[in-house]
């Protein structure tokens, strides 16, 4: 259904709350996420080098660094390929609400200006 949609970006906010979500100190994305999250990003990544993940405040972000590394690897990216990677910490009345990470082969950098976010590519 998407193998022929090409963007610039992908903009990522798969469903993460629930019960299991409320129960949890942590958020182990290989568990929790449903549909299965190396397929999202498998999907993703062939629609657009880049991607902007909408996740929550308690992910296990070594866990989402394993899944990117190993479809990546699997995916033959060589080793003196520059992907950009970036997390933000979004808050609203003082407390943590959720990260936005950035991921990207074509991501310069990411600047914020007042309330949004402007993502220069190469």
């Amino acid at each position: 259904m998407f193998n022929k949609l090409k963007v610039d970006y992908v903009f990522l906010s798969p469903p993460w709350g629930g019960i299991k979500y409320k129960e949890s100190d942590v958020y182990n994305i290989k568990e929790l996420m449903t549909p299965n999250i190396y397929e999202i990003i498998k999907t993703s990544l062939s629609i657009s080098k880049n991607i902007v993940f909408y996740l929550p405040r308690t992910l296990i972000l070594d866990e989402l660094f394993e899944i990117l590394s190993s479809i990546l690897n699997n995916q033959n990216i060589g080793t003196g390929d520059r992907i950009y990677f970036d997390v933000h910490v979004l808050k609203s009345a003082k407390k943590i609400k959720a990260l936005m990470i950035i991921f990207g082969h074509d991501i310069k950098e990411v600047t914020i200006n007042k309330n949004f976010y402007i993502f220069i590519a190469q």
